[in-house]
Protein backbone atom coordinates (compact mmCIF):
# COMPACT_ATOMS: atom_id res chain seq x y z
CA UNK A 1 0.00 0.00 0.00
CA UNK A 2 1.01 3.53 -0.59
CA UNK A 3 2.11 6.31 1.95
CA UNK A 4 -0.22 8.96 2.92
CA UNK A 5 1.29 11.99 4.13
CA UNK A 6 -0.36 15.13 5.25
CA UNK A 7 0.43 18.90 4.44
CA UNK A 8 1.44 21.99 6.83
CA UNK A 9 -0.59 24.93 6.08
CA UNK A 10 0.18 27.87 8.89
CA UNK A 11 -0.16 31.74 9.87
CA UNK A 12 1.44 33.39 12.71
CA UNK A 13 1.45 36.81 13.65
CA UNK A 14 4.83 38.72 13.58
CA UNK A 15 5.80 41.14 15.92
CA UNK A 16 3.68 43.69 17.18
CA UNK A 17 0.99 45.81 15.20
CA UNK A 18 2.95 49.23 14.79
CA UNK A 19 0.48 52.47 14.32
CA UNK A 20 2.10 55.71 12.18
CA UNK A 21 0.63 58.83 11.60
CA UNK A 22 1.13 58.84 7.57
CA UNK A 23 -0.19 62.63 7.13
CA UNK A 24 1.06 64.07 3.59
CA UNK A 25 0.88 67.71 5.25
CA UNK A 26 1.96 67.01 8.05
CA UNK A 27 6.09 67.41 8.50
CA UNK A 28 7.97 64.50 10.30
CA UNK A 29 5.72 61.92 8.65
CA UNK A 30 5.05 58.92 8.83
CA UNK A 31 6.13 58.74 12.68
CA UNK A 32 5.00 56.28 15.32
CA UNK A 33 1.61 57.05 17.41
CA UNK A 34 -0.31 55.73 20.36
CA UNK A 35 -3.47 55.56 18.62
CA UNK A 36 -5.46 56.04 22.27
CA UNK A 37 -3.34 59.78 22.61
CA UNK A 38 -3.68 60.32 18.53
CA UNK A 39 -5.65 63.52 18.36
CA UNK A 40 -6.87 63.07 14.56
CA UNK A 41 -7.94 66.29 12.43
CA UNK A 42 -9.66 66.58 9.14
CA UNK A 43 -7.02 65.69 6.68
CA UNK A 44 -5.39 62.99 8.48
CA UNK A 45 -4.29 59.47 7.82
CA UNK A 46 -3.23 56.70 9.78
CA UNK A 47 -1.91 53.59 9.12
CA UNK A 48 -1.80 50.41 11.13
CA UNK A 49 0.90 47.59 10.08
CA UNK A 50 1.27 44.11 10.91
CA UNK A 51 3.78 41.41 9.87
CA UNK A 52 2.38 38.00 9.49
CA UNK A 53 3.99 34.87 8.26
CA UNK A 54 2.83 31.67 6.14
CA UNK A 55 3.78 28.22 5.94
CA UNK A 56 3.09 25.79 3.36
CA UNK A 57 4.31 22.18 2.89
CA UNK A 58 3.71 19.24 1.21
CA UNK A 59 2.94 18.44 -2.08
CA UNK A 60 0.15 19.19 -4.29
CA UNK A 61 -0.24 22.33 -1.26
CA UNK A 62 -2.07 25.42 -3.07
CA UNK A 63 -2.25 28.44 -0.31
CA UNK A 64 -4.50 31.78 -0.48
CA UNK A 65 -4.70 34.39 1.96
CA UNK A 66 -7.79 36.36 2.02
CA UNK A 67 -8.00 39.97 4.61
CA UNK A 68 -11.38 40.80 5.37
CA UNK A 69 -13.11 42.20 8.29
CA UNK A 70 -14.34 40.00 11.13
CA UNK A 71 -17.57 41.86 11.45
CA UNK A 72 -18.27 45.24 9.31
CA UNK A 73 -16.93 47.92 11.71
CA UNK A 74 -18.65 51.32 12.45
CA UNK A 75 -16.79 54.51 11.05
CA UNK A 76 -18.10 57.81 11.51
CA UNK A 77 -19.12 59.81 8.86
CA UNK A 78 -16.06 61.47 7.01
CA UNK A 79 -13.81 58.61 7.70
CA UNK A 80 -12.71 55.94 5.54
CA UNK A 81 -10.54 52.78 5.75
CA UNK A 82 -8.40 50.82 2.94
CA UNK A 83 -5.67 48.17 3.18
CA UNK A 84 -2.86 47.03 1.36
CA UNK A 85 -0.58 43.91 1.48
CA UNK A 86 3.37 43.86 0.84
CA UNK A 87 5.26 41.07 0.29
CA UNK A 88 8.86 40.87 1.86
CA UNK A 89 10.55 42.75 -1.29
CA UNK A 90 7.82 46.00 0.10
CA UNK A 91 6.24 45.18 -3.37
CA UNK A 92 2.82 45.78 -3.40
CA UNK A 93 0.70 42.35 -3.52
CA UNK A 94 -3.13 43.78 -2.62
CA UNK A 95 -3.87 47.47 -3.03
CA UNK A 96 -5.90 50.33 -1.83
CA UNK A 97 -8.84 47.26 -1.07
CA UNK A 98 -11.92 49.25 1.03
CA UNK A 99 -12.72 48.18 4.43
CA UNK A 100 -15.13 45.52 4.17
CA UNK A 101 -14.18 43.96 0.93
CA UNK A 102 -11.94 40.70 0.56
CA UNK A 103 -8.55 41.22 -0.90
CA UNK A 104 -6.79 37.73 -1.45
CA UNK A 105 -3.45 37.29 -2.42
CA UNK A 106 -2.78 35.06 -5.78
CA UNK A 107 -2.25 31.82 -4.84
CA UNK A 108 1.14 30.31 -2.80
CA UNK A 109 2.24 27.01 -4.25
CA UNK A 110 4.82 24.21 -2.55
CA UNK A 111 6.05 20.73 -2.24
CA UNK A 112 7.60 18.51 0.13
CA UNK A 113 10.38 20.80 0.72
CA UNK A 114 8.24 23.67 2.19
CA UNK A 115 7.70 27.20 1.90
CA UNK A 116 7.22 30.42 4.38
CA UNK A 117 7.06 33.63 3.07
CA UNK A 118 6.25 37.01 5.28
CA UNK A 119 3.87 39.78 4.56
CA UNK A 120 2.77 43.06 5.92
CA UNK A 121 -1.08 44.24 6.12
CA UNK A 122 -1.38 47.79 6.36
CA UNK A 123 -4.83 49.39 7.25
CA UNK A 124 -4.80 53.46 5.97
CA UNK A 125 -7.52 55.25 7.95
CA UNK A 126 -7.94 58.25 6.90
CA UNK A 127 -10.16 61.65 8.14
CA UNK A 128 -11.84 63.61 5.17
CA UNK A 129 -10.47 67.44 5.11
CA UNK A 130 -14.62 68.34 5.09
CA UNK A 131 -15.75 66.62 8.27
CA UNK A 132 -16.52 68.19 11.11
CA UNK A 133 -13.88 69.57 13.65
CA UNK A 134 -14.14 67.31 16.54
CA UNK A 135 -12.18 70.14 18.31
CA UNK A 136 -15.06 72.84 17.74
CA UNK A 137 -16.69 73.53 21.31
CA UNK A 138 -19.77 71.94 20.61
CA UNK A 139 -18.43 69.14 18.35
CA UNK A 140 -19.04 65.45 18.82
CA UNK A 141 -15.41 63.52 18.95
CA UNK A 142 -14.89 61.48 15.41
CA UNK A 143 -14.46 57.81 16.46
CA UNK A 144 -13.03 55.40 14.28
CA UNK A 145 -13.83 51.53 16.07
CA UNK A 146 -12.17 49.72 13.01
CA UNK A 147 -13.21 46.53 14.62
CA UNK A 148 -10.99 42.89 14.52
CA UNK A 149 -9.35 42.26 11.01
CA UNK A 150 -8.57 39.04 9.93
CA UNK A 151 -6.09 37.47 7.89
CA UNK A 152 -6.84 33.66 6.86
CA UNK A 153 -4.64 30.84 4.68
CA UNK A 154 -6.95 28.72 3.27
CA UNK A 155 -6.13 25.63 1.12
CA UNK A 156 -6.84 26.20 -2.57
CA UNK A 157 -9.20 22.53 -3.77
CA UNK A 158 -9.54 23.96 -7.50
CA UNK A 159 -7.82 26.10 -10.19
CA UNK A 160 -4.67 26.83 -11.64
CA UNK A 161 -2.01 25.00 -9.46
CA UNK A 162 -4.01 22.33 -7.46
CA UNK A 163 -3.21 19.45 -9.58
CA UNK A 164 -5.58 16.60 -8.06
Amino acid sequence: MGVVTAGDLDIDLVGSPVWRETSADVTGTPRAIEPADFLARPGDTVTLAQDFRTELQGDNMLGRITVDWEQPPALAVGVSATYSVRDSADALVVEDVALGDAGTLAPLDTDDDGRSDTFTLEVTIAFDREMDDRFAADAAAQVADLGTVVIDLDQVRAGEGFTS
